[in-house]
């Protein structure tokens, strides 16, 4: 890799992934190609019990712009904040490793952040124009249920916290990530793939300092592949929740 910073750093959380993580990535590396600014990418391990690991770590052998980090099993609030800590660039994205978002999109989200003087954008699944592909009606009513809550509580003008793909100046990602409450560390290993409600705690401090946030539509397709258990999921959001809430009360956020 070059020396010079680069201007984008690109945060892949992965777990138990070996079935798409190196097309995921090749996907990637074609895109990279395309474009005339530096990119770098991260890819941090959840603690993969299968040949996620290697697998990356071989990529990586043979593309010098990606980089592999290990992590205990945290979750994935934990996992993309080692992957901040990590990066360099002077823009910051995260996005799941199934791309269900088009890794295209960054640069609509660039476009936001350097000459909208946007902080954050996030994508979203419920802003206007935006499509959805192959996804469950259930899982899509869960969704909506969700997001309602989240607005009623929380976050009144954000569509979809829960999309993953992220993007923010480097310096307030960092300043997020070293300021979280609820998800600042666990203290043992999670026991099954852990996604939670951290997006909405990262969006809660955005607003607490003052950054201006950008919903942009995407087109996002489901993964019928998920590593997530319904039950053990559902148990964390409402636990993130109460939480969340608590500190909320506590006036933590404001």
């Amino acid at each position: 890799m070059s020396q010079t910073k680069p201007f984008l750093s690109i945060i892949i959380p992965t777990f138990n992934e070996e079935c798409r993580i190196a097309q995921s990535l090749t996907v990637i590396q074609s895109f990279i190609k395309t474009q005339k600014y530096q990119i770098e990418v991260i890819i941090v391990d959840d603690g993969s019990s299968d040949q996620t690991e290697n697998l990356v770590k071989n990529f990586c052998l043979k593309h010098s712009d990606f980089k592999f980090v290990k992590n205990s099993h945290l979750g994935k609030a934990l996992t993309v904040k080692r992957g901040v800590e990590e990066t360099t660039g002077k823009y910051i994205l995260f996005s799941d490793a199934d791309l269900s978002t088009p890794i295209e999109t960054i640069n609509p989200m660039l476009e936001d952040l350097i000459h909208q003087n946007f902080e954050v954008v996030i994508a979203s699944r419920e802003a206007k124009n935006a499509i959805r592909i192959n996804e469950p009606y259930s899982r899509h009513i869960l969704g909506r249920i969700f997001n309602f809550a989240i607005k009623l509580f929380f976050l009144p003008k954000i569509q979809d916290t829960q999309c993953g793909f992220k993007m923010f100046e480097g310096k307030v990602a960092k300043k997020i990530f070293n300021n979280l409450l609820v998800f600042k560390a666990r203290g043992k290993p999670a026991k099954t793939a852990y996604t939670g409600a951290f997006d909405v705690e990262i969006l809660l401090l955005s607003k607490k300092y003052g950054y201006r946030i950008k919903e942009i539509p995407v087109t996002w397709t489901y993964s019928n592949i998920s590593k997530v258990n319904p039950i053990n999921e559902l148990r964390y959001l409402f636990h993130d929740i109460f939480w969340l809430l608590i500190n909320k009360i506590q006036g933590k956020y404001h």
